[in-house]
């Protein structure tokens, strides 16, 4: 009975392995995008009210496939966003900048975008990355 049972667990020994290196290698293709600055959320400090905050969030695509922004969405008017329109090639960088107008900003603030691309690791189903810039208006 031993034996048998020796015999079954080395016979399926291969099959497991095989499973997870597939599982393993599935992961990680795609498009996959690294913010350099490993952060999702710039802050500002305290600014004078009226003034653009602006900044550059980079990345560098860590998959396997070209990454592709297809678009950046704006949480609101007072927001606006440039980004990388051409495809990024692995281990290649690319861009959103994204801008922010005080002019109607009193104290603290968070302002957001969202950045729609194919990258797999990305969050919210794998569809997109949330961007912040935060930081208090002050007096003009």
């Amino acid at each position: 009975m031993r034996v048998l049972l020796f015999i079954l667990c080395i016979g399926c020994l291969p099959y497991v392995s095989y499973a997870q290196g597939k599982q393993a290698s599935i992961a990680h293709r795609g498009a996959a995008l690294k913010f350099t600055d490993s952060t999702t959320c710039y802050n500002a400090g305290i600014i004078s009210k009226g003034r653009e905050v602006q900044h550059k969030f980079e990345f560098i695509n860590v998959g396997d496939e070209p990454l592709l922004i297809t678009d950046v969405l704006n949480g609101c008017a007072c927001g606006n966003a440039e980004w990388t329109h051409t495809p990024i090639l692995p281990g290649k960088k690319g861009f959103v900048i994204e801008y922010i107008n005080t002019e109607g900003i009193n104290g603290d603030f968070v302002r957001d975008c969202y950045v729609r691309s194919n990258a797999v690791n990305s969050m919210y189903g794998g569809v997109g990355y949330q961007l912040f810039i935060k930081g208090i208006a002050g007096k003009k």
